[in-house]
């Protein structure tokens, strides 16, 4: 049975004289986000409708485009071009990705929407659910859609929920199997065990007989028996209800406790590495400061230098001009001659106001060094205060390493401790289940030999998953929430009365609407995985509308209200960087479109193809179609 996928290329509208309005996919993850009522739904809504779907409101900005087409890569990798009327209709198949213009030239297959519009002349036309369907290695299948036995054909239509969830679906308190817009049927219930496992009720006899049911209970007894004993080799000799409730109680208190050991380690923990970090910050902040105070000493210095030097060359001129007056008025030293008879009396008084300038300048300098002076020493104290501060801080530094390096051994023990009780934990509720189990096995086999059989109507016939396949798709589930870091997920279960997954004992329609989605897209995308890892048929791609409305703002308050308390913590995490960082993880076996109207986180920029509409009043791309 074919597995592989179907994956979107190009979705566009195109009319005669007008460029196309398009949005491109990429294999793996796409994310088209931006404001409210910017065509991020439309988006959902025109793929739908090129799938089958009965007719499409066009918004304003694009009531003049007549023609949709979307371009398709098959499982087989074949390209193909889907064509449709705005108005609905028929399709074209095409081979290749084509252009509107290329339309026009060529001729095309016609593919009836359903089989109610397949033509009466031509009885054998190829229809688009069978199509596409039988590329996924689905062929005629039959779906009983009451317990009569009556049946429906599967169809695209059938799985659009599946694959194409709108807002409205995400945060609806009803199952996510439930065909939108009706009530649970067992047809819901049968397609999802087809989903689950790959098998129809083509067999199923719409008025079985008396002989028929008695085989078919007898049947179903001897498979529950097997899987009775199968459950009885697991089952301990001391594993009864109330020792393994007393084993429950005695581990939940033991964790308990190992919670606060860890609780008490790692604030200890957290304490020291604080103080470390402070510690650090404040000997580099020394340092930086050391070095500032040596490099502003070296030129406090070189000024002093600078000053006395000043003070020398004044000096100089000073003892010059003194001399100059010594000698005025004595006999020349050269010639003898009296001073009677000398004439280089001239400028002695302006050789006097030098001399005074010199006094008053040097005087003026040698004050200015005392305050220099002054500064230096000040700052020479103040960094022998803090070449002695910075030895004292590493050596503090040493003794906090030595203290975290003495904690993080007991915290890693007592972590230890706490992993392993939890795993104690996990096999003793693995253990009351299988009891559970059994007991629900047993109660099955009873009500099957006390079953009446007749021909009133097809009893005996269920629509329900098997108990170990739905165990299995909500270990599914459960990987994909952790993978999501949904917060302190400790159990998922499908619930077969609800039809729906609970989480940690809490129904998911007892969710907040943020959290409804988050849960319905992980019950989507879990799915996928699960056909993936089963080898069953999926379509290979599914489109989600709105999944962290969690994280809405408070534009979005109108629509949906303000943030229930769940909502709140949940806002509080990191979901949606891991939500999106898991889906680009899955680009191997399928294609997801998530439609949001919160930015993408960063870190997600390059491994998804990311599309932004600014809606009316923004900037760049608006949305879907060009501004009027």
């Amino acid at each position: 049975m074919k597995t592989d996928s179907f994956t979107l290329r190009k979705l566009f509208f195109a009319a005669d004289g007008q460029e196309d309005a398009f949005v491109s996919f990429e294999s793996g993850l796409n994310i088209i986000y931006g404001g409210s009522n910017a065509g991020k739904s439309f988006t959902l809504k025109a793929i739908d409708f090129m799938l089958g779907a009965d007719n499409l409101k066009m918004p304003k900005q694009g009531e003049h485009y007549n023609t949709a087409y979307l371009w398709l890569d098959l499982p087989d990798e074949t390209k193909v071009t889907l064509q449709r009327a705005t108005i609905g209709g028929q399709f074209k198949l095409y081979e290749g990705h084509i252009s509107h213009l290329e339309a026009h030239s060529l001729s095309g297959t016609v593919l009836a929407a359903n089989l109610k519009g397949r033509s009466m002349r031509v009885s054998k036309m190829d229809t688009l659910p069978e199509f596409i369907l039988r590329q996924i290695g689905i062929n005629s299948v039959e779906l009983v859609k009451n317990l009569s036995g009556e049946k429906n054909r599967l169809s695209i239509r059938l799985l659009s929920h599946y694959i194409l969830i709108s807002e409205e679906q995400m945060i609806a308190e009803r199952s996510p199997i439930q065909i939108p817009d009706q009530r649970m049927s067992s047809l819901d219930k049968s397609l999802f065990r087809f989903l689950l496992t790959g098998q129809d009720d083509s067999s199923v006899v719409e008025v079985p007989s008396t002989e028929r049911l008695s085989a078919s209970r007898d049947g179903k007894i001897e498979i529950i028996s097997e899987l009775l004993a199968t459950l009885d080799e697991k089952i301990k000799s001391t594993d009864t209800n109330e020792y393994l409730e007393d084993q429950a109680l005695h581990i939940t208190s033991a964790i308990n406790n190992i919670h606060e050991e860890v609780a008490i380690h790692q604030v200890q923990l957290d304490a020291m590495l604080t103080a470390r970090r402070e510690l650090f910050e404040s000997k580099e902040t020394n340092e930086s400061i050391l070095a500032e105070l040596q490099a502003m000493l070296s030129r406090l210095n070189e000024l002093k230098s600078v000053y006395e030097s000043d003070i020398d060359r004044l000096m100089g001129l000073e003892e010059g001009g003194f001399l100059l007056h010594m000698i005025s008025g004595q006999p020349c030293v050269l010639c003898g001659a009296d001073a009677i008879h000398q004439h280089y009396s001239d400028g002695l008084e302006e050789v006097e106001i030098q001399q005074k300038a010199a006094l008053a300048e040097i005087e003026k300098i040698r004050i200015e060094l005392t305050d220099l002076k002054s500064t230096i020493a000040s700052l020479e104290a103040e960094v022998i205060g803090i070449e002695k501060r910075i030895p004292m801080l590493a050596e503090n530094i040493k003794e906090v390493e030595t203290k975290i390096s003495v904690l993080r051994p007991q915290e890693k023990d007592v972590r230890t401790r706490y992993e392993r009780a939890i795993l104690v934990r996990a096999d003793i509720v693995n253990r009351q289940n299988v009891l559970r189990q059994r007991t629900e096995y047993q109660s099955m086999i009873e009500k099957l030999t006390l079953m009446k059989v007749g021909r009133q109507k097809a009893d005996g016939l269920s629509v329900d998953v098997s108990t170990s396949i739905a165990y299995d798709f909500s270990q599914t589930v459960k990987r994909v929430l952790e993978a999501w870091h949904f917060p302190d997920i400790e159990e998922v279960h499908f619930d077969a009365k609800i039809q729906d997954i609970v989480v940690n004992g809490r129904e998911r329609t007892h969710n907040g609407k943020g959290i409804r989605a988050i849960l319905h897209s992980a019950f989507k995308v879990a799915l996928l995985i699960y056909c993936r890892d089963k080898k069953l048929p999926h379509p290979g791609f599914i489109v989600l509308d709105s999944p962290l409305l969690t994280y809405r703002g408070p534009l979005q308050f109108e629509k949906h209200g303000e943030l229930s308390d769940d909502e709140v913590r949940f806002k509080q995490t990191a979901l949606n960087e891991y939500f999106y960082d898991h889906l680009a993880s899955l680009a191997t076996i399928g294609q997801i479109i998530v439609l949001e109207n919160q930015d993408p986180p960063f870190e997600i920029l390059n491994k998804a193809n990311i599309l932004m509409f600014s809606g009316e009043k923004g900037t760049g791309r608006q949305g879907f179609f060009p501004p009027l």
